[in-house]
Parts: structure tokens; C-alpha cells; sequence
């Protein structure tokens, strides 16, 4: 009897000194990608354009980083499993909007025309098109209107497309690229529009 109560104790002591774990391990952390650092603007310039929203379809109003293999399974959107955006990449597009596009005031404290600039995110993801060639796409609809009635005033559609290293790194490198370039557009496109 004395050696079956012991029989616990000395499973326990060799777990300890075997590495053995009494409890799952833990999965590891995601980890956690934006766009980058901002880009350096003249804020003194100002603008006369505001970030009203950025949206996107369901499937990309989550922070998973989507791929898709073409050459296999091209119905199929895939996500990475350890890494992960800070945010649905429809907040941080707009959140480089905002950025991008300061309120510019005027000297008697007011603001000149207001025009409100609309995003739709369509796409954003790594394309494999065979297992050693990706690519990453992005698609933007954007909209201007005036902000006192409403009324669209521009609309435009932004379709990027570059070569990415087919990994994970690639898509995290590849589609900030295009975003921040989108943004750029974006920002500029609105800006052309609305020059007084």
C-alpha cells in the first residue's frame, strides 16, 4: 500500500525533470502588424477635405491577414495564423486617411468648403499563383461629396497590384505598401477635385 500512495508523487518528479508539462501548452501570441511608421507631410498646408468613413465587406472587417491559392483553391480566402493586423485594415487605412488629410483653417476662424471623402475597401490580400509566385491586390472605391447638401461630387476606383514574397512576410510588407500608396492617392485624387 505504502508504494501505490507513492506512486503520484514520483509521476509528478518525473515530469519535473523530464520538461513535461501537467497542463496544454499555451498557443504563442500573433503577432501584430500596421501599416508602418507615418510618413512625413506638410501639415501647415491643411486641407479642405475630411475622412467621413472608410468600409469594407464583412470578410474584411476582422484583423486576419487573407490569402488566397489561386492555382488550387481560388474560392477559398485563407488566413495567416500567427500573424494578425493591429486592426481591420479598413481602421487603419482610415486612420492614415485622417492623417494624410488635416482640416486646413482660415483666419477668421472658420473653415473653407467642406467636402467629405468616403471609402470602400473591396480588396486586400496575397494571391498565390502557383507555390513559389504571389502577388498582393488592392481595390478602393473612394467618393467625394459636398458636406452641405450631400451631393457626390467625384468618384473613383484605385486597383493595385505588386509582386510579394510568397510567405507571410510578404503579404504583411506587400499590402502596407499598397495601402499607404492607396492613401496617397486617395489624398491627392481628392485634392485635385476639390482645388479651389
Amino acid at each position: 500500500m505504502r508504494h501505490i500512495v507513492g506512486l503520484p508523487a514520483i509521476c509528478v518528479a518525473v515530469c519535473l525533470t523530464t520538461g513535461c508539462s501537467l497542463w496544454p501548452a499555451q498557443p504563442p501570441l500573433a503577432q501584430v502588424h500596421d501599416f508602418g511608421p507615418l510618413p512625413a507631410v506638410d501639415h501647415d498646408e491643411g486641407s479642405n477635405v475630411r475622412v467621413d468613413a472608410v468600409v469594407a465587406p464583412t470578410w474584411l472587417s476582422n484583423d486576419s491577414i487573407h490569402y488566397r491559392l489561386l492555382y488550387n483553391d481560388p474560392t477559398a480566402l485563407r488566413q495567416y495564423a500567427d500573424h494578425r493586423w493591429a486592426a481591420p485594415p479598413a481602421d487603419l487605412l482610415a486612420a492614415r486617411l485622417e492623417y494624410l488629410l488635416p482640416l486646413r483653417p482660415t483666419g477668421d476662424g472658420g473653415v473653407h468648403k467642406i467636402y467629405m471623402l468616403s471609402a470602400n475597401l473591396l480588396e486586400f490580400e496575397q494571391d498565390f499563383g502557383g507555390s513559389h509566385a504571389a502577388h498582393v491586390r488592392l481595390t478602393l472605391e473612394v467618393s467625394l461629396r459636398r458636406s452641405g447638401d450631400g451631393r457626390i461630387i467625384a468618384q473613383h476606383r484605385f486597383v493595385m497590384t505588386q509582386p510579394a514574397t510568397p510567405n507571410v512576410q510578404g503579404a504583411i510588407s506587400g499590402l502596407a505598401q499598397l495601402a499607404n500608396g492607396a492613401a496617397i492617392a486617395a489624398v491627392e485624387w481628392a485634392r485635385t477635385q476639390t482645388r479651389e
